[in-house]
């Protein structure tokens, strides 16, 4: 990771308390911007599928968990995922294959975000089993 990369733990009686309070076990918040952007954005951050099939660009990212409960009660503690424009917005998706979307993206960029000049993609979204839409990001003109 490079050195503008955080991994912020969550510590009860730190000042992380106050940004994962939802789950006291193994919280961990990952970026690549500013704290105070990245606690902005996670509260602030429109769903990634809103963007539609144009182009964007992004220049870094956060991660954090999220509880969710499936149709059986099952609990997963998945990754929520924003993505950061260079206007500072922040386009949001719970997607496996998303994250996976951008390792390949660090692999064409030589190394993980923060991304200078902002790297162009695009969405793309394709139905699985029982109707559940999956995302992945492929690189734009």
């Amino acid at each position: 990771m490079p050195d503008e990369t955080k991994m912020v733990p969550y510590d009860p009686s730190g000042p992380t308390a106050l940004i994962a309070p939802w789950d006291p076990r193994s919280v961990a918040i990952w970026y690549t911007c500013s704290a105070e952007q990245a606690i902005t954005l996670i509260e602030t951050a429109t769903r990634l599928e809103d963007q539609g099939d144009k182009p964007f660009e992004i220049c870094d990212v956060i991660a954090h968990k999220v509880k969710m409960v499936d149709k059986d009660g099952v609990v997963t503690w998945p990754y929520r995922t924003i993505l950061v424009t260079p206007k500072g917005e922040g386009l949001a998706c719970v997607s496996e294959y998303v994250d996976e979307s951008l390792g390949r993206l660090s692999i064409l960029r030589n190394g993980p975000p923060p991304w200078e000049p902002p790297v162009k993609v695009k969405l793309t979204v394709g139905r699985g089993k029982g109707g559940h839409r999956f995302y992945k990001l492929i690189p734009a003109k």
